[in-house]
């Protein structure tokens, strides 16, 4: 068994540092959304804690991240509910897998890759949330975010993707 110390010796006090910031923020963002009355599931979180992991993270941790994140938030806030937790684990995960597998073969096209990795996952996600709409395992509708908004925030997320990977290559900060 690894102490604190021999992780953090081995390099590893970056990931463990990400890691518990991406989760207090998922963990903290339910009672924000209450407080605040906005609905913050709509800017997607947890696509945010992973596509800044893309970058400033390792390949395992992202991984590890997009199956993790949704079941960590469903243990301590009950949201999203369980299903709903399966569904975005899979598209987070197909989403990283869609990332890595692109970024090995187009690195220069780093843009396209993460919009395409997202639009991807994104379909697979409104196709396997319509068996679970039709075997009612979860309630409502198949849409509930209209597209537009979608569009936007895969938008917005493409931009922080360009300004982080940005500042992180200006000021010589690299990934694991």
């Amino acid at each position: 068994m690894m102490s604190v110390s021999s992780i953090i010796r081995r390099g590893k006090s970056k990931t463990i540092i990400y890691d518990f910031f991406g989760i207090l923020f998922l963990v903290l963002l339910p009672a924000l959304s209450h407080s605040s009355g906005f609905v913050y599931y709509y800017i997607e979180p947890f696509r945010i804690v992973l596509i800044i992991s893309f970058i400033f993270n390792n390949k395992p941790n992202s991984y590890f991240l997009s199956l993790v994140l949704p079941f960590f938030s469903f243990s301590v806030t009950e949201h999203p509910l369980i299903y709903k937790s399966i569904l975005i684990s899979v598209e987070l995960l197909l989403n990283t897998l869609i990332f890595y597998k692109l970024s090995g073969y187009f690195k220069k096209y780093n843009v396209v890759i993460i919009v395409l990795s997202i639009l991807i996952s994104k379909i697979f996600y409104y196709l396997l949330k319509y068996v679970f709409v039709y075997f009612k395992l979860i309630n409502g509708s198949l849409i509930s975010t209209d597209l537009s908004s979608q569009l936007i925030v895969v938008m917005i997320l493409t931009a922080l993707f360009i300004f982080v990977k940005y500042i992180s290559n200006k000021f010589n900060f690299k990934a694991s």
